[in-house]
């Protein structure tokens, strides 16, 4: 059986990074570093809207990928199915689905060891 099932259901292997998204957020909101009036229009974006101008209005932060097919699907996403997307045709594209699809895409584009260097950079040029 797969670990997330065994360990049900105290913890859901595939559910990790909401967990770990929860957990931060209540980091950040407890030490004062982040302030949330209404939480719950704030996290859970939606992947699939195309609106170019919903980011903006709702401020979001935290993405979902849905179990959908629809653009951007994580399912479609690993089949293959963007890759004839370059990520620098979104670039204008200020829409939930298009960053999604962007990081998603650029993503495929470093080996692990580069992700984890920019990701160590990143940290490292930070102050939380």
């Amino acid at each position: 059986q797969k670990l997330g099932t065994l360990l049900w259901p105290d913890w859901h292997y595939g559910v990790l990074s909401m967990y770990g998204t929860h957990l931060a957020v209540n980091h950040l909101l407890i030490s004062e570093k982040l302030n949330v009036t209404k939480a719950d229009q704030l996290l859970d974006q939606s992947t699939t809207n195309p609106d170019q101008f919903d980011l903006e209005k709702n401020n979001r932060l935290h993405l979902h990928c849905w179990h959908t097919e629809k653009k951007f699907s994580k399912f479609q996403f690993k089949l293959g199915q963007y890759n004839q997307i370059h990520p620098r045709t979104l670039l204008n594209d200020s829409s939930a689905q298009a960053y999604a699809m962007r990081m998603a895409l650029e993503s495929g584009l470093m080996s692990l060891e580069e992700l984890g260097q920019r990701l160590r950079d990143i940290s490292s040029n930070r102050t939380i």
